[in-house]
Protein backbone atom coordinates (compact mmCIF):
# COMPACT_ATOMS: atom_id res chain seq x y z
CA UNK A 1 0.00 0.00 0.00
CA UNK A 2 1.35 3.19 -0.90
CA UNK A 3 1.49 5.76 1.44
CA UNK A 4 -0.72 8.57 -0.27
CA UNK A 5 -3.70 6.20 -0.26
CA UNK A 6 -3.36 5.95 3.38
CA UNK A 7 -3.48 10.12 3.52
CA UNK A 8 -6.39 10.07 1.42
CA UNK A 9 -8.12 6.99 3.28
CA UNK A 10 -10.63 6.31 5.76
CA UNK A 11 -8.92 3.42 7.33
CA UNK A 12 -6.94 0.69 5.71
CA UNK A 13 -6.50 -2.83 6.65
CA UNK A 14 -2.70 -3.28 6.01
CA UNK A 15 -0.75 -6.48 6.39
CA UNK A 16 2.42 -6.16 8.29
CA UNK A 17 4.57 -9.03 8.53
CA UNK A 18 2.17 -11.56 10.43
CA UNK A 19 -0.06 -9.33 11.87
CA UNK A 20 -3.10 -7.28 10.33
CA UNK A 21 -2.86 -3.27 11.24
CA UNK A 22 -6.01 -0.53 10.65
CA UNK A 23 -3.84 2.35 9.48
CA UNK A 24 -5.52 5.65 9.53
CA UNK A 25 -4.27 8.98 8.42
CA UNK A 26 -5.63 12.54 10.12
CA UNK A 27 -4.86 15.53 9.03
CA UNK A 28 -2.65 17.87 11.87
CA UNK A 29 -4.08 21.75 11.15
CA UNK A 30 -3.59 24.97 13.27
CA UNK A 31 -4.80 27.68 12.75
CA UNK A 32 -6.17 26.81 9.11
CA UNK A 33 -2.92 25.09 7.45
CA UNK A 34 -1.57 21.44 7.17
CA UNK A 35 1.09 20.79 9.33
CA UNK A 36 0.72 17.21 8.90
CA UNK A 37 -0.16 13.97 9.11
CA UNK A 38 -0.72 12.01 12.14
CA UNK A 39 -0.41 8.46 11.20
CA UNK A 40 -2.21 5.68 13.50
CA UNK A 41 -1.58 1.70 12.94
CA UNK A 42 -3.67 -0.41 15.17
CA UNK A 43 -2.70 -3.97 15.60
CA UNK A 44 -6.28 -5.61 14.74
CA UNK A 45 -5.07 -8.90 14.01
CA UNK A 46 -6.71 -10.73 17.02
CA UNK A 47 -10.39 -8.93 15.44
CA UNK A 48 -9.55 -9.52 12.42
CA UNK A 49 -9.23 -13.60 12.39
CA UNK A 50 -12.41 -13.33 15.17
CA UNK A 51 -14.09 -11.57 11.87
CA UNK A 52 -12.85 -14.27 9.62
CA UNK A 53 -13.97 -17.44 12.15
CA UNK A 54 -17.00 -16.08 12.27
CA UNK A 55 -17.70 -15.74 8.70
CA UNK A 56 -16.20 -19.25 8.01
CA UNK A 57 -18.24 -20.74 10.75
CA UNK A 58 -21.28 -19.84 9.41
CA UNK A 59 -20.63 -21.73 6.45
CA UNK A 60 -20.28 -24.70 7.88
CA UNK A 61 -22.67 -27.34 9.70
CA UNK A 62 -22.15 -27.56 12.74
CA UNK A 63 -23.06 -30.84 13.25
CA UNK A 64 -20.19 -32.53 10.77
CA UNK A 65 -17.80 -29.46 9.81
CA UNK A 66 -18.20 -29.82 6.50
CA UNK A 67 -19.30 -26.71 4.30
CA UNK A 68 -23.27 -25.88 4.38
CA UNK A 69 -25.31 -26.48 1.14
CA UNK A 70 -25.39 -22.58 0.26
CA UNK A 71 -21.38 -22.75 0.83
CA UNK A 72 -20.54 -25.64 -1.09
CA UNK A 73 -22.64 -24.51 -3.95
CA UNK A 74 -20.73 -21.39 -4.04
CA UNK A 75 -17.80 -22.90 -3.85
CA UNK A 76 -18.25 -25.72 -6.63
CA UNK A 77 -19.32 -22.88 -9.20
CA UNK A 78 -16.64 -21.34 -8.25
CA UNK A 79 -14.42 -24.00 -9.26
CA UNK A 80 -16.18 -24.49 -12.05
CA UNK A 81 -15.95 -21.13 -13.27
CA UNK A 82 -11.82 -20.44 -12.35
CA UNK A 83 -11.08 -24.74 -13.60
CA UNK A 84 -13.93 -25.60 -15.94
CA UNK A 85 -13.60 -28.81 -14.63
CA UNK A 86 -14.50 -31.50 -12.29
CA UNK A 87 -17.04 -34.20 -10.70
CA UNK A 88 -19.73 -33.87 -8.26
CA UNK A 89 -21.49 -36.80 -6.37
CA UNK A 90 -24.29 -37.03 -4.02
CA UNK A 91 -24.91 -39.50 -1.06
CA UNK A 92 -27.78 -40.59 0.75
CA UNK A 93 -27.89 -42.40 3.51
CA UNK A 94 -30.39 -44.95 2.65
CA UNK A 95 -33.14 -45.70 5.86
CA UNK A 96 -31.84 -43.03 7.89
CA UNK A 97 -35.08 -42.20 9.28
CA UNK A 98 -35.18 -45.71 10.98
CA UNK A 99 -31.48 -45.22 12.51
CA UNK A 100 -32.96 -42.05 14.06
CA UNK A 101 -36.35 -43.71 15.04
CA UNK A 102 -34.66 -47.13 16.70
CA UNK A 103 -31.62 -45.97 18.32
CA UNK A 104 -32.51 -42.67 19.13
CA UNK A 105 -31.20 -38.94 17.44
CA UNK A 106 -27.89 -38.64 18.98
CA UNK A 107 -26.78 -42.09 17.68
CA UNK A 108 -27.94 -41.22 14.21
CA UNK A 109 -26.07 -37.41 14.58
CA UNK A 110 -22.97 -40.01 15.59
CA UNK A 111 -23.61 -41.67 12.40
CA UNK A 112 -23.65 -38.07 10.18
CA UNK A 113 -20.50 -36.82 12.20
CA UNK A 114 -18.64 -40.16 11.39
CA UNK A 115 -19.91 -39.83 7.48
CA UNK A 116 -18.65 -36.42 7.39
CA UNK A 117 -15.23 -37.73 9.10
CA UNK A 118 -14.76 -40.14 6.10
CA UNK A 119 -15.35 -37.57 3.73
CA UNK A 120 -13.70 -35.05 4.79
CA UNK A 121 -10.61 -37.83 5.15
CA UNK A 122 -11.35 -38.43 1.01
CA UNK A 123 -11.31 -34.86 0.37
CA UNK A 124 -7.97 -34.04 2.41
CA UNK A 125 -8.60 -30.60 1.43
CA UNK A 126 -7.73 -31.43 -1.98
CA UNK A 127 -11.57 -31.61 -2.87
CA UNK A 128 -14.74 -29.73 -1.89
CA UNK A 129 -17.40 -31.73 0.36
CA UNK A 130 -20.64 -30.45 2.31
CA UNK A 131 -23.95 -31.44 3.77
CA UNK A 132 -26.53 -30.78 2.00
CA UNK A 133 -29.13 -31.38 4.66
CA UNK A 134 -30.37 -34.10 6.72
CA UNK A 135 -28.76 -37.30 5.87
CA UNK A 136 -27.27 -35.89 1.56
CA UNK A 137 -24.04 -35.08 1.35
CA UNK A 138 -21.97 -33.75 -1.52
CA UNK A 139 -18.35 -33.95 -2.80
CA UNK A 140 -17.19 -32.77 -6.08
CA UNK A 141 -13.46 -33.98 -6.87
CA UNK A 142 -11.66 -30.89 -8.85
CA UNK A 143 -10.64 -31.24 -12.19
CA UNK A 144 -11.60 -35.43 -12.05
CA UNK A 145 -13.80 -36.24 -14.86
CA UNK A 146 -11.98 -39.38 -15.51
CA UNK A 147 -14.94 -42.52 -14.61
CA UNK A 148 -12.11 -44.45 -12.91
CA UNK A 149 -11.07 -41.88 -11.01
CA UNK A 150 -14.23 -40.38 -9.68
CA UNK A 151 -14.99 -44.90 -8.56
CA UNK A 152 -11.51 -44.75 -6.79
CA UNK A 153 -12.97 -41.66 -4.87
CA UNK A 154 -16.28 -43.15 -4.37
CA UNK A 155 -14.74 -46.69 -3.21
CA UNK A 156 -12.48 -44.05 -0.75
CA UNK A 157 -15.50 -43.08 0.57
CA UNK A 158 -16.54 -46.12 1.37
CA UNK A 159 -13.83 -47.67 2.72
CA UNK A 160 -12.95 -44.94 5.46
CA UNK A 161 -17.00 -45.03 6.59
CA UNK A 162 -17.12 -48.87 6.58
CA UNK A 163 -13.85 -48.29 8.81
CA UNK A 164 -15.48 -46.13 10.93
CA UNK A 165 -19.10 -47.42 10.75
CA UNK A 166 -18.27 -51.03 10.75
CA UNK A 167 -21.77 -52.22 11.44
CA UNK A 168 -22.61 -50.67 7.70
CA UNK A 169 -23.60 -51.81 4.02
CA UNK A 170 -21.76 -49.81 2.23
CA UNK A 171 -21.42 -50.69 -1.24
Amino acid sequence: MEFDEILRGHGQRVPIKEALFDVRAEQLNEMGENQGYLIRAIDMTEHYNRLDQAEMSAHVDALTGLWDREQFKISMLDELYQNGAGTMFMMDVDNFKEVNDHYGHDIGDKVLRTLGTAIRETCQNEHLCGRLGGDEFCLFLKGITEEAEIQKYAKKVARCTRRRLPCSRIT
